[in-house]
């Protein structure tokens, strides 16, 4: 749905295909260029400054005389120029390809991240609404102890403050959920109804099971092969050196063949074969321009410098990126283990503890207390879960390739 309704990617396929048009064009370079043109000039008159001083007679009346011209021009030798204008277009062409594989990746993890997001804001609102649940029976249960004497004023308003907390944070949770998929909706320009998500592919387990340095190297080896950011800057580093390259050969001679056929005669449909034919081979070189050409020479090298170095630094950021999203991933699986052993014993700690309630070992306090705790450990878990998640579609879009 993202690829097929999102505007960003519909503008941006345009822009390529205006790129295309421009390489088509640049081919006209090599082909010759024709000009033919009609004039037709008639003098009334002699209008001259002297004319006070000439005889007086009155003009004769002319005949408009006509001048055709047909003039073709072929560049034999440009210096070259015109290859480098072709690799200036062709490279153009590439960086807008990289330009809208890039948007589509950015896309595609703003939608990853929003689908992510609204699993996990459904899981909370599934957590809250059951907590929700044991909070309002506890507060039933409080105000029979309290009928009864067992339970002082303030005691009930705990649990009664606690219902209140769990409603507001459902709404809270519901109002955030709605506009995820609101976003979601926006994103790929078309309305999405909120549903149930589910995700169905676990963490593979090669990377699960690889050890941090090797799962790193890993990663970064598909980065420099995949990664549509590391190409987009490899090709502006090729845009640098034909662009200097083409200032380089501001300094060589132009070649070209030049064919002209010019017949003078009254009549305006009159071309005869035999007259007006000319050929000329034309040599154009640039002395001094002003200094001008070995200014832009200097500048085109310096961008040279600074894209290498923009290069080095896209990488090196990259390679920064994906080591602590494998750090992330790594320590965030490791945590998973303690949370769902933690989880595991607060909830054996809340039977037993409801167990001694009924022996009168504990109040109705501490069962509060200890739903609390088992609730809390509950979502600090489907909040690691979607740290997990989150860290390994960040590495596959780092990488440059989500379906791998």
């Amino acid at each position: 749905m993202l690829n097929n309704n999102n505007l960003s990617i519909k503008i941006k396929k345009n822009i390529i295909k205006k790129k295309s048009l421009s390489l088509k064009q640049s081919y006209n370079n090599f082909l010759p260029t024709a000009d033919f043109n009609y004039g037709a000039t008639v003098n009334s008159r002699n209008n001259s400054a002297f004319s006070k001083y000439l005889p007086s007679s009155s003009p004769a009346p002319q005949n408009p005389s006509w001048t055709k011209n047909l003039t073709i021009n072929l560049p034999i030798f440009l210096g070259e120029k015109r290859f480098s204008l072709l690799k200036i277009n062709k490279s153009n062409k590439k960086l807008s390809e990289y330009e809208l594989k890039i948007i589509i990746l950015n896309l595609k993890s703003q939608a990853i991240s929003l689908f992510i997001k609204a699993y996990n804001l459904q899981n909370k609102l599934k957590i809250l609404q059951k907590s929700l649940a044991l909070a309002q029976k506890n507060y039933e249960n409080a105000k029979l102890l309290s009928t009864l004497g067992k339970l002082v004023k303030v005691d009930l308003l705990t649990f009664k403050l606690s219902c209140e907390e769990r409603k507001s944070a459902i709404l809270n949770t519901q109002m955030e959920l709605d506009n995820t998929f609101i976003e979601m909706s926006s994103l790929i320009n078309k309305e999405i109804l909120p549903t149930e998500l589910s995700i169905e592919n676990e963490i593979p387990q090669n990377i699960i099971k690889t050890e941090k340095g090797k799962l790193i190297t890993l990663f970064i080896k598909k980065l420099e092969n995949n990664s549509p950011i590391v190409k987009q800057n490899r090709e502006i580093l090729e845009l640098s050196k034909y662009n200097l390259e083409l200032s380089k050969k501001n300094y060589w001679p132009n070649i070209n063949l030049r064919y002209n056929y010019s017949p003078y005669t009254e009549n305006f449909w009159e071309f005869p074969i035999t007259k007006g034919h000319s050929l000329s081979l034309l040599l154009s070189f640039n002395i001094f321009n002003s200094l001008s050409d070995s200014t832009d020479n200097k500048i085109k090298r310096l961008d040279l410098t600074n894209t290498k170095l923009q290069l080095q630094e896209t990488i090196k950021n990259q390679k920064t990126a994906i080591k602590k999203a494998i750090n992330m991933l790594k320590n965030s699986l490791l945590q998973k283990k303690s949370l769902k052993l933690a989880l595991k014993l607060s909830q054996e700690k809340l039977e037993q503890i409801k167990i001694g309630y009924k022996h009168g070992k504990y109040n109705i306090l501490d069962i509060l207390k200890a739903e609390n705790d088992s609730l809390s450990k509950e979502t600090n878990l489907v909040n690691l879960k979607t740290q997990i998640y989150n860290s390994y579609y960040q590495l596959k879009i780092l990488s440059g390739n989500i379906h791998d």
